[in-house]
């Protein structure tokens, strides 16, 4: 039979704590034998198991008592025999942060250091007090890397129920100013047609946004229901406010960082930029020359979601394009004929096309959930909230803990900072549980 070590080496470590590390110390944790002798037995579980083992030996084959220690006989893969010492419940904080916390521990995993620990030790539900104890584990959590999807399902916003009554907008900025002095694009994209408004634009500013959605959409196409948008201040604005109340709309704003809300507007973005580099790659600077006409290319083309072209549902006819030759003779529908033609198909195109949106938002929605947590939090719950700016290789991942106040949507949650006391609202996505240590 091999038998451990009985004397465990005594471990000095640095605190983790800020103040103690500009200290650059650590409070010593003593784990010889002699601790582990008298901390059983004060423990009446094991002083009450070693007195049993003691009398009827053979009914504890697995354990045995040496020079008034409990140890525990495992078996090991390969058939060898070791004799770890039962630690007592006092002494497993300390245990777990000595192979845990220290430096020479490296702050690993659970799996690791559970296999760590089992070497020199034996306690009931080891695997679930060090899966309890790295959970909590402050510099865990904020550190390490979540390697699984991000929480929270898809959710699929239904389609309007015509054309220009839900509409997004979202500025894009180009890499380079246009010779016309020109670094942005305005877009405003159709929620259910998916045609698209651009214009290029000198600076992102509420002037601009205000005075293309009047004139281009108010002016032109008549007020739309809904304006969604991302929370930046030129459209989060006592101009686009006043607007859109006067004219009927309701603004809707998405969850900060998380273009998902905005998606597809943000889709738009990096389609049209990718036919834009092909146009001017040879002069960047003329790159605004060339966006009223890819826009036109994409409107007037069939989308892969809709299954029809963005101009026909947005307009009811085809596109008449450049490349088709006029024919010789042009037929005349009656008036009374060509509406009651046009209002059958727009009808059955707009059925046809939110039969369709549907289809692939529940196909995406399937993609999209697969192996994803879906927790929910209830508010007094503690999370941490995930570091998306200004973030270096060294600094933390999560920052908090913060608050539940308030649930809004199954994803969208308003949160407040535990020590600081400001609020915001969050996407599921960038939350993750705290855990207290006890």
């Amino acid at each position: 039979m091999q038998q451990s070590p009985k004397l465990v080496t005594q471990s000095t470590s640095t605190s983790l704590s800020p103040d103690n590390l500009n200290k650059n110390q650590h409070p010593i944790v003593d784990m010889n034998i002699d601790r582990i002798r008298i901390e059983q037995t004060k423990d009446i579980t094991i002083s009450d198991r070693m007195k049993s083992v003691l009398i009827q030996p053979d009914h504890y084959p697995h354990e045995v008592v040496d020079d008034g220690v409990l140890y525990k006989r495992i078996h090991r893969t390969g058939g060898s025999v070791v004799q770890v010492p039962w630690l007592p419940t006092s002494l497993i904080s300390d245990v777990l942060y000595l192979y845990h916390d220290h430096p020479m521990s490296g702050h690993l995993g659970i799996t690791r250091t559970f296999h760590k620990v089992r070497e020199q030790f034996f306690f009931p539900r080891m695997y679930e007090h060090i899966k309890k104890y790295i959970r909590s584990c402050t510099a865990c959590t904020q550190f390490n890397v979540q390697r699984q999807k991000p929480p929270g399902l898809l959710q699929c916003e239904p389609p309007p129920d015509g054309v220009f009554e839900i509409m997004q907008m979202d500025f894009w900025k180009a890499p380079v100013r246009s010779s016309a002095g020109n670094l942005y694009v305005l877009i405003i994209t159709d929620r259910l047609s998916k045609f698209v408004f651009a214009r290029a634009v000198p600076s992102a500013t509420g002037a601009a946004a205000a005075e293309m959605l009047l004139e281009d959409i108010i002016l032109k196409h008549g007020s739309i229901r809904y304006l969604q948008s991302d929370q930046g201040t030129h459209f989060r604005n006592e101009l686009l406010s006043a607007i859109t109340n006067l004219t009927g709309c309701q603004q809707v704003f998405s969850i900060p960082y998380h273009p998902m809300s905005n998606g597809q507007v943000e889709r738009f973005n990096s389609t049209f930029c990718g036919q834009l580099k092909k146009y001017c790659r040879d002069n960047l600077t003329e790159w605004d020359n060339y966006l009223s006409a890819v826009v036109w290319a994409y409107n007037s083309t069939i989308h892969a979601t809709t299954r029809f072209i963005p101009y026909e549902l947005a307009f009811n006819r085809r596109p008449l394009t450049p490349f088709v030759s006029t024919p010789p003779v042009v037929r005349l529908m009656k008036s009374h004929d060509y509406w009651e033609k046009a209002t059958r198909f727009k009808s059955i195109a707009i059925q046809s096309a939110r039969s369709n949106i549907q289809r692939q938002q529940n196909t995406s929605k399937t993609r999209y959930d697969q192996g994803r947590r879906n927790p929910t939090y209830e508010p007094g719950d503690l999370v941490w909230l995930k570091q998306i700016n200004n973030r270096t290789k060294f600094d933390v991942r999560y920052h908090g803990p913060f608050v539940i106040l308030e649930r809004d949507t199954p994803v969208k949650y308003l949160i407040e900072h535990s020590e600081m006391g400001y609020r915001q609202w969050e996407h599921l996505n960038n939350l993750i549980p705290f855990y207290d240590r006890d």
